[in-house]
């Protein structure tokens, strides 16, 4: 699991319960995928 602390912003991960005031879960966010759209590389000219 994953805990931060809430007084100095540190995070750390442990498979140990972490007990304390200043110490609290951090709940997993689903990722988002991104799409691609291709325009990698690709220069617009001017005046378009």
């Amino acid at each position: 699991m994953k805990y931060i602390n809430i007084k100095t912003g540190a995070v750390i991960e442990t498979a140990c319960v972490i007990k304390g005031d200043d110490w609290k879960v951090v709940e997993e966010q689903p990722r988002e995928t991104t799409k691609k759209t291709g325009t990698r590389g690709t220069k617009k000219k001017s005046g378009e």
